[in-house]
């Protein structure tokens, strides 16, 4: 499990609760995302279990490798992130720097995606009846046929990392391109001839995989499970209970695990984690604020962002520093940067933000009605995100004389900002913030943001778009 960086007054706080065994029932571990909560939440826990006994870990015992594997019996865990870009990520930077560290890290981020399908706390789409609504899961919304195989794509990845972790990472490329492949074919033998069924490549499995066990919000269901194990002795003399954006809990899910907050069973530790406290209802907030302990992750500033992506991540000093600068804060925005959709946007492919803007640059509605009718509920959060960054630096740059835009997407707006003032960059920025709060706190359709977003923004930046194509024809 990866080490955490900027956060000394929290983990020093652990450290002295853990090693005096002063412990509370239950924490509550909130700031801005991709700054170490999760990470912080399972290190801690291993200090907990550790052999060691004096506040830390060695990730080495019985204890720690079973929590790392997430294989640990009294340790439960509820995750909703995306996990397989944190993999996908790591991958890539073992490829490049192999170490003992990154592959543990590798390792871990897979086994946590397993757990999902393992622990099933999450109900998968496999097992919903037809009839049900999916739109609270992730990326399988056009699946009309339902053929996922579930335990198909499970037994691809389960079998993959199986050898890598016989083998040590030794022969790392060899085991992806070889073996990997073996266990898609043997998976594939179990699909019964569903030719619907596709899995073309160990990433390509594990996405789908994903994607098929991970929810948008938390269903009660989930929450009702939990409270039911809980319930039951631990296996040792404790068990931990970890919660992942618990601010995305179904509303009905919130009140009724207060009450298991106010009576807890015992020998049970809850640790709940949210990067949005403010997404948590007032009804809710109040009342967990007195039966947890809350713990503040801050933003991380330029220095540490840039001391991780070098020394956790082997980053040249000027990548480290031109990443640091646009992703801001987190060291979980910038590996969604590198990976996944985030990386074609920082290989100049600026994704559906700059579809968004060539269409209004065009002026040609044509051009706008096709970004419209091919907007995809997947590409929401990010969607938005980069929009809010590149307004941010675009107005930084072209009304209070910051430094030229970074990324590709700020040098397009920047032009249009001219015009506009900066009370109703503010507006758009806010209401583009709204959005994305919407989407991470509520179960909505994140096609419609994205089409209600691109409207708004059509209607803000034609008009300055329209007067640059008349100037240059001029």
């Amino acid at each position: 499990m990866a080490r955490v960086f900027g956060q000394s007054v929290s983990l020093k706080i652990l450290y002295g609760v853990c090693r005096e065994e002063r412990l509370h029932h239950a924490y509550l571990f909130h700031g801005d995302e991709g700054v170490g909560k999760y990470e912080s939440a399972l290190n801690f826990t291993k200090a907990l279990f550790c052999e060691k006994k004096d506040g830390t870990y060695c990730d080495a015992c019985p204890s720690c490798t079973a929590i790392n594997d997430y294989r640990h019996p009294d340790v439960l865990v509820v995750a909703t992130d995306d996990r397989n870009n944190v993999a996908r990520f790591l991958y890539e930077r073992l490829l490049a720097f192999p170490s003992p560290q990154g592959f543990r890290s590798f390792v871990s981020a897979v086994r946590s995606i397993l757990n999902r399908v393992e622990n099933r706390l999450l109900p998968a789409y496999d097992t919903y009846p037809a009839s049900l609504p999916k739109e609270h899961m992730v990326g399988v919304k056009s699946d009309k046929n339902r053929a996922v195989s579930l335990e198909a794509h499970y037994l691809a990845v389960a079998g993959t990392i199986t050898r890598l972790t016989l083998t040590g990472a030794k022969d790392l490329k060899r085991i992806f391109e070889e073996e990997a492949l073996a266990a898609i074919e043997t998976a594939r033998g179990h699909l019964g001839g569903r030719k619907a069924i596709e899995l073309k490549d160990f990433f390509d499995t594990l996405d789908k995989l994903y994607s098929n066990i991970t929810h948008t919000t938390i269903p009660i269901d989930t929450i009702r499970e939990v409270i039911s194990r809980v319930e039951r002795k631990p296996a040792g003399g404790r068990r931990v209970v970890i919660i992942e954006n618990f601010d995305r809990m179904e509303s009905m899910c919130a009140n009724i695990f207060l009450h298991t907050l106010e009576e807890p069973p015992p020998d049970n530790l809850f640790i709940l984690i949210t990067s949005h406290l403010d997404a948590v209802p007032k009804g809710v907030i109040n009342p967990l604020s007195s039966r947890t302990m809350q713990l503040h992750f801050g933003a991380l500033n330029k220095d540490a962002l840039v001391n991780v992506y070098e020394k956790a991540f082997h980053y040249p000093e000027a990548q480290a520093r031109a990443l640091a600068l646009e992703t801001p804060g987190s060291i979980g925005r910038g590996i969604r940067r590198t990976s996944g959709t985030g990386a074609a946007a920082a290989q100049g492919n600026t994704g559906p933000a700059g579809e968004l803007i060539d269409a209004i640059i065009s002026g040609d509605p044509v051009h706008m009605a096709a970004f419209i009718s091919g907007a995809k509920d997947g590409v929401t959060e990010q969607f938005l995100e980069d929009m809010i960054r590149a307004c941010t630096e675009a107005a930084a740059a072209a009304k209070a004389g910051g430094p030229a835009p970074h990324s590709e997407l700020a040098r397009k707006i920047q032009p249009l900002f001219v015009d506009i003032s900066m009370e109703s960059i503010i507006l758009c920025v806010e209401q583009l913030d709204g959005y994305l709060k919407r989407v991470r706190s509520m179960n909505v359709n994140g096609r419609l943001i994205v089409v209600a977003a691109a409207v708004m923004l059509h209607q803000w930046l034609a008009r300055s778009a329209s007067g640059r194509r008349q100037n240059s024809q001029e």
